[in-house]
Formats: structure tokens, C-alpha cells, sequence
């Protein structure tokens, strides 16, 4: 059954390899982001051989598809503040901003062409095939329903950590940090639930969608904030903070929206990922019709104990780290 995980990480390490060589040729925004979203995808899979079987050569890839994946963030970020400026392009002092957008780009570029060039794939590319190899020869024994249990473990564990920074989040809706830490504990969720196949998650409950829209308005929140900070320390650079302002606080407002977006969202994702149903433990007594002989004990009341609670069905496996507490 290890040939159910290995057809995963063989299919993640391919289209990987094709977003690669894609964003080497051509690093355009839309190659750049494929070539994150199959590192975050490749990165799962690892993550799920890694909870099959413990072993540092897959530990050691993961870190190095990580290092790639923070590698694309710089060009990332310029790329998507080019984009989200378009709208503002013809007002005062902009269309200096964006060009001074446009050459950090290709610096960018240049930089990430000479990161993804064809001695590192290579390197990358052998590190795969040692641990395909190996995890092959070592998890021959394995059955589907242990696979099975890993995958719905980690799965469990990626909700709880996002339900964790959903809460911290609703108790500071203005922390940069807060939302910060739900979007990337989101993120982990998605890619880890789109990864495998319906035979090894409740695919259908985690409802994959929901993730994907609250995933892109953090996302939009994110850009403008950039495009705001970036735009704002430029401006005081060239002495002509008061020239934006304007543009300033048209970014903040849209913002604003977004983050009124953003609660409605996250509020709808954690009622589907909660358990549907919270029923207490209820403790009785019965009455027990005493002998004449017998001494009358006046009946103690029912008692009701709220338990701790587990979500229902297959989703999440029982554990301490698995247990969600409202």
C-alpha cells in the first residue's frame, strides 16, 4: 500500500518540476504563483510521509522545498503590488511608483533565474528520487487504513491549528499578526486536504471551496497592506508623503471591507470544521422502590457534566492533539 502515498509525492514532485522549469523560463506572476502552489502541495505530501514513517531524508527535502518556496516571496509580492496598483496608475507621483516597481521586478528576476537554474533542479530532482526510493523499500507493510489514519491526523491537526488562530484572531481583529498566523495555518489546511484523494479524508465536509475563498480575500488584505506600506515608505523617501495620502487611505478603506469580509468567512469556515452536534453527558439516578424495612434516602438530582468532545465521524482521529475546545 506504500504505492498509495507514493503515487502522491510522485505526482506533487512532477507538476513541481513543470512549474519549475516554467517560472525559470518565464518568470511571469502566473508561473511564480504555480511554482508556490506546487511547493506547498509537494510540501504536504512530505508531510504525510513523514507521519508514516519518520526518516531525515524527507525532513531534509521538505526544508529545501521550503528554502525555494521563501525564495519566491520577494518577486511575489512585487509582482502582485504591480497588479493592485493598476487601478490608481494615472494619479499623482504613481506611475513613478510603478516604475520603480518595475526595476526592482527584474532584479528580482534576474536573481530568481540564476536560483532556478538547472544544477539546483538537479540536486533537487536526486533528493526526490532517494527518498521515493527509500520510503518504497521501508513501507511495504503498510495498509491503507494506516495511511488512512495519518492522513485524517494531520488533517485533524491542521484544523485545530487553524481554529486556534481563528480564535486568536477574532480576539484582535486589528492584529497584523493575528491574521498573519490564521492565513498561513489556513493555507497549511488547504493544501494539505487538496493534496490527497477523497479514499483519504472526509473531503466532502472540509468543504475545500470555503478554504479557497477565505484564503484569497487574506490574501487580498495582505496585497493592500503591502502595496500601502511600500508605497508609503517610497513616498517618504522622495519627500512627497503628503502627494499619496490620498491613495493612502483609499487602500485602507478597501481594506477596511475586506476585513468585515474576512470575519463573516472565517466565522462560516470554523462552523463547518466544528463538530455539528455538542451533546452533554447526563449523569441519573434511578429510583430504586425501598423495602418498608428500609431506610429512606431522599434521591440525589440528576447531574449534567459537559465532556470534553471530539468531532464526529472520521474526520478527526481521538488524541490529545486532536481534541477542539470551543
Amino acid at each position: 500500500m506504500s504505492n498509495e502515498v507514493l503515487s502522491l509525492f510522485d505526482e506533487a514532485r512532477k507538476e513541481f518540476s513543470h512549474s519549475w522549469k516554467d517560472a525559470h523560463s518565464k518568470p511571469s506572476e502566473k508561473s511564480v504563483h504555480y511554482l508556490r502552489v506546487n511547493s506547498r502541495r509537494l510540501i504536504a505530501t512530505l508531510e504525510l510521509m513523514q507521519r508514516l514513517y519518520r526518516d531525515q531524508e524527507i525532513e531534509s527535502l521538505r526544508g529545501r522545498v521550503k528554502k525555494v518556496l521563501k525564495r519566491l516571496g520577494p518577486l511575489r509580492d512585487i509582482q502582485v503590488q504591480l497588479e493592485t496598483i493598476v487601478p490608481f496608475q494615472q494619479r499623482k507621483l504613481i506611475g513613478d511608483f510603478k516604475a520603480n516597481l518595475q526595476r526592482r521586478e527584474q532584479r528580482e528576476i534576474k536573481k530568481l533565474h540564476d536560483e532556478l537554474k538547472g544544477g539546483k533542479k538537479n540536486h533537487l530532482a536526486r533528493a526526490m528520487r532517494q527518498v521515493s526510493s527509500e520510503f518504497n523499500g521501508k513501507s511495504e507493510t503498510l495498509s491503507h487504513d494506516k495511511v488512512k489514519h495519518a492522513a485524517e491526523s494531520l488533517i485533524g491537526s491542521r484544523c485545530n491549528e487553524f481554529l486556534r488562530a481563528k480564535r486568536k484572531f477574532q480576539g484582535n481583529q486589528l492584529s497584523e499578526d493575528a491574521l498573519h498566523e490564521m492565513r498561513i495555518a489556513l493555507k497549511k489546511l488547504r493544501y494539505i486536504v487538496e493534496a490527497l484523494p477523497s479514499a483519504l479524508n472526509s473531503r466532502g465536509r472540509l468543504r475545500p471551496a470555503k478554504m479557497r475563498r477565505l484564503q484569497k480575500l487574506m490574501g487580498e488584505s495582505r496585497d493592500l497592506e503591502l502595496l500601502r506600506e511600500s508605497l508609503e515608505t517610497w513616498s517618504r523617501r522622495k519627500g512627497r508623503f503628503l502627494a499619496i495620502v490620498a491613495v493612502s487611505d483609499e487602500l485602507k478603506e478597501k481594506r477596511r471591507v475586506l476585513q468585515t469580509r474576512i470575519t463573516a468567512v472565517s466565522e462560516d469556515l470554523e462552523r463547518t470544521l466544528k463538530p455539528q452536534i455538542r451533546r452533554p453527558a447526563v449523569e441519573t439516578t434511578r429510583a430504586i422502590v425501598p423495602s418498608p424495612e428500609a431506610e429512606v434516602v431522599p434521591m440525589a438530582a440528576a447531574s449534567v457534566v459537559e465532556a470534553d468532545f471530539v468531532p464526529a465521524g472520521p474526520l478527526l482521529p481521538s488524541g490529545r492533539d486532536l481534541v477542539i475546545r470551543a
